[in-house]
């Protein structure tokens, strides 16, 4: 085989290779696309079956637009804690908001590790916690 010929055979598998490449990528962004929109019918259903790992791929893939989406979002990554629940920030320097989890057991003592974490200030949150259980009963 010659030099031209050898060349030849290399440019013609390069070609191939390339044209394979192509068709594989467009197939997998068809796929992504596909699982998306099934993915995002199955949780505009309500489904229970979305486990969060699901709902993370689709966060990735395909950004919640409006509102009720990110809130379906966050409910369905927190779905079966009921102890767990969205609470709104707003940064009025930066003009931003969010949501965040927050808890309903936050600052109980013996059932919330936040309440130690910052122990300048965990004194002042006992006594605060306590004050509030002591006036509720």
């Amino acid at each position: 085989m010659t030099d031209d010929q050898h060349r030849d055979a290399l440019l013609a598998e390069i070609s191939k290779h390339e044209a394979l490449l192509t068709r594989l990528e467009s197939d997998r962004e068809r796929a992504r696309e596909h699982l998306a929109a099934l993915r995002a019918a199955l949780v505009a259903l309500g489904s229970a079956a979305v486990s969060p790992t699901d709902m993370v791929d689709l966060a990735r893939t395909e950004s919640p637009i409006t509102s009720a989406e990110k809130v379906r979002l966050f409910r369905s990554l927190f779905r079966g804690r009921r102890d767990v629940f969205p609470r709104l920030w707003i940064n009025p320097g930066k003009g931003t908001k969010g949501y965040a989890p927050a808890c309903h057991n936050e600052w109980v003592p013996g059932v919330c590790e936040k309440l130690w974490r910052n122990t300048s200030l965990a004194a002042h949150r006992i006594a605060a916690v306590t004050r509030l259980l002591q006036r509720n009963g």
